[in-house]
């Protein structure tokens, strides 16, 4: 049986990407429909189909988009309690997962905190596999999404614009599963990806791949059409990375000096959350008209949706 997995992009052709993001944008246009007849086909996609949500590291955006895009599909939920699961008595992640699999289910969602799991685990389970984040790996439907709304939102649809289009990562590089997937994945549509960075949060094996380390924000600015900013992840780090917040903030932050030259230039921001006001970015940012932190969070639930759909139908 040939087996879907949404795992990374090496295995999927930029037509299957595309296909993706179509039925997505095809999702919500339903759904913003409001259209009764229409939104009641679309619970019919997957009815019938269990979905086990696997989440062995804390999430709020990524867990909840993947329910409620199941359940506007029709598809049955199962959700791993993790706290109360045998795992804490010894069982490991993956005789957990077989046992789950005996009951009926058609795929999992799974996020670990452990780098390349989702590798071992295609390899031993016979289902389909969505990585919703492994560890500092890949999270592949972020950028999905992220791509989705850059689409939308930045070329108007017009997907020759993506060639010209110049994209700067800000921040926590070394620890980003966000910065690993958006790379490779707009990478392959011909957006020219830059990354500003402490130091000791830029993983030098990007220089190999000919990604620029911009300098400072001067070159930023003067050199991006879209910024996309990303989470300080002190869970995944120790002091040794990084002088105080503040100081972040201060050199690499969106700070009020910063906004204001994104405001006059029009840049685009993105984030994929959660935000850390005052450290990555500023509040008032919210109310900047090219901001597109809650596009992309809209646009996460009709791109697993579409995931979802591609993988079990």
């Amino acid at each position: 049986m040939n087996i879907k997995n949404i795992n990374h992009f090496q295995n999927l052709e930029i037509e299957d990407i595309l296909q993706i993001i179509k039925k997505a944008k095809e999702f919500k246009e339903i759904l913003n429909s409001k259209d009764k007849i229409k939104i009641k086909e679309l619970k019919s996609t997957l009815e019938l189909k269990k979905i086990a949500l696997c989440f062995f590291e804390k999430s709020t955006r990524t867990k909840l988009s993947f329910e409620i895009a199941a359940k506007n599909l029709g598809a049955e939920l199962i959700n791993l309690e993790v706290n109360s699961s045998s795992i804490d008595k010894g069982e490991t992640t993956l005789d957990t997962l077989k046992v789950i699999a005996k009951y009926g289910i058609d795929a999992f969602v799974i996020r670990h905190g452990l780098s390349g799991i989702i590798e071992n685990l295609e390899k031993n389970i016979n289902l389909p596999i969505i990585n919703a984040g492994d560890g500092i790996h890949n999270h592949p439907t972020q950028a999905l999404l992220d791509l989705m709304t850059v689409i939308e939102k930045i070329c108007q649809d017009d997907l020759e614009k993506l060639k010209n289009l110049k994209l700067c990562i800000v921040g926590d590089i070394l620890h980003s599963r966000v910065a690993k997937s958006n790379i490779e994945l707009l990478s392959k549509f011909g957006v020219e990806i830059n990354i500003f960075a402490p130091p000791t949060l830029f993983p030098y094996y990007l220089k190999i791949e000919g990604i620029k380390l911009m300098k400072n924000w001067n070159e930023v600015l003067d050199y991006s059409d879209v910024i996309m900013m990303l989470r300080l992840q002190n869970e995944r780090m120790d002091n040794g990375f990084l002088p105080k917040s503040s100081e972040y903030h201060k050199y690499f932050g969106i700070n009020q000096i910063i906004e204001n030259r994104i405001r006059e230039k029009q840049i685009f921001v993105m984030h994929p959350g959660p935000v850390n006001y005052g450290i990555e970015i500023n509040e008032s940012l919210n109310h900047y008209k090219n901001n597109l932190i809650l596009d992309q969070v809209e646009n996460g639930v009709y791109i697993r949706m579409a995931v979802m759909d591609y993988i079990l139908n």
